[in-house]
């Protein structure tokens, strides 16, 4: 009887080994998944910044006016700038 009972426990055991052992694995994959994503998402977010500057420092001087095809297309990037500045890292 003992013995039936030490073999149950002994493969509860080995069957939760098993598991913790799989899900740290997969764990370990997931870090660094993650890991490389925000490392992605910090040079982009650098260079929104970047761009923003140079988009704020071009319309400071009036250089582009809103009734040619050339300022719209820059009302257009400076709207698509603003959406995309909603995506930066801050730290």
């Amino acid at each position: 009887m003992l013995w039936i009972i030490i073999s149950i426990l002994s493969a509860i055991i080995l069957v939760c080994g098993y598991v913790i052992y799989n899900l740290h694995r997969k764990l370990v994959v997931a870090e660094t998944v993650t890991s490389s994503y925000f490392s992605y998402l910090d040079r982009v977010s650098k260079v929104l910044e970047f761009v923003n500057s140079k988009v704020e420092e071009l319309d400071s001087t009036d250089s582009f006016k809103s009734d040619d095809e050339i300022g719209f297309f820059f009302n257009e990037i400076k709207k698509l700038n603003s959406l995309l500045s909603d995506f930066t890292i801050t730290k």
